[in-house]
């Protein structure tokens, strides 16, 4: 009995299953890892403009690096390879520089380092061979990091009418910041920060007294102001002093213009700096900058630029005052106009009567 209910129990099993549809057989996903990507090194090329990237700036140097004698107060590196060094006395007189400079580069395990940099004047154009030394100042031993900068630097020969001896200094500097860092890339901000040519000069208001051509009216100006600081008691003109052809500013994202001036020939024969920042509390941010001279602060001289337009290629600002004459008030307002720097233009013309 027991062996016939074990194969009614076989028969049964093998009755009920026989028929079921087979399960399909799955077989076992197979993983392709996913190959790894490493990065390319930078090339060459890429480190040395990630290098000229990180030196522009405003670079301020802390007191105890200073030399009594002659001080390096700040050095300014801009886009092109164009700088600002501003020099003081122990008297507090201060002097701006601009020019070229130009560097070359030391390769250490594969990695490329600033070696040395030399600070040229304004004309200087490279023939692709790093001169020994600068004709403003020489920097060597360089260390660039993200914010900070220290090198060697040996003021040169056409520092000699401001500082008499050639001065060296070891200095370690830290970077500016950004006046508006929060500001977007296709802002006011980002845009003023050219170096701009002066091209044009209106007087705006009831009774427009604008030219027809605003280069006319600005050499006018210029000349005009030439006539009153260049000649003497008797209407001659004093020898070697220096006319205005052609006047640009440059403002960058530190707070700071610098105010440069070329004789009819192009070549540069002053420059100054001047501060700048955008004025609080406009209907549209960016729309207003304030403007002070070196030793005046901001309240003090009560100058708001109006940004009236701006483009990649043109700037027009005005500034509004009150004239008062024998106690009568004469409001007025000027739009100056500027393009690129870069741009062509004409310079005003050469008074030599």
């Amino acid at each position: 009995m027991k062996k016939t209910y074990i194969f009614i129990l076989f028969l049964c099993f093998y009755a009920c299953g026989k028929d079921d549809p087979k399960m399909p057989v799955i077989a076992p996903a197979v993983t392709t890892p996913t190959p790894t990507t490493i990065p390319s090194a930078p090339t060459e090329e890429e480190q040395k403009a990630q290098l000229e990237n990180s030196l522009v700036g405003k670079w301020n140097f802390t007191a105890s690096a200073k030399n009594t004698g002659c001080s390096v107060e700040e050095i300014q590196f801009f886009a092109n390879r164009l700088y600002s060094l501003k020099l003081s006395d122990s008297g507090g007189q201060s002097v701006l520089y601009r020019g070229k400079f130009d560097l070359a580069y030391n390769s250490e395990n594969d990695s490329i380092k600033v070696g040395k940099m030399v600070l040229m004047d304004n004309g200087y154009v490279s023939n692709g061979t790093l001169p020994e030394q600068g004709s403003i100042a020489t920097l060597t031993e360089v260390q660039l990091r993200e914010s900070s900068l220290q090198f060697h630097l040996q003021l040169e020969t056409n520092t000699s009418d401001f500082c008499g001896e050639f001065a060296s200094h070891n200095l370690d500097g830290t970077k500016a910041e950004d006046i508006a860092a929060q500001a977007a890339e296709d802002s006011n901000h980002t845009l003023i920060q050219q170096e701009w040519r002066w091209v044009g000069l209106f007087d705006v208001g009831e009774g427009d007294r604008s030219p027809e051509t605003p280069r006319q009216n600005l050499c006018d100006y210029l000349a005009d102001g030439y006539n009153k600081r260049c000649r003497n008691d008797n209407g001659e003109l004093i020898e070697n002093c220096p006319q205005i052809g052609t006047v640009t500013i440059l403002y960058s994202a530190y707070g700071t213009v610098m105010v440069s001036y070329f004789n009819p020939q192009g070549n540069l024969f002053y420059a100054r700096q001047d501060y700048w920042r955008w004025k609080e509390g406009t209907a549209n941010p960016y729309s207003a900058l304030e403007y002070r001279l070196e030793n005046q602060s901001f309240e003090e001289a009560g100058i708001t630029r109006h940004l009236i337009e701006i483009s990649e290629n043109n700037m027009s600002l005005q500034v509004s005052g009150i004239h008062v004459d024998d106690g009568v008030e004469y409001p007025w307002t000027v739009q100056d106009n500027y393009i690129l720097s870069e741009a062509e233009h004409i310079p005003c013309s050469t008074i030599d009567e």
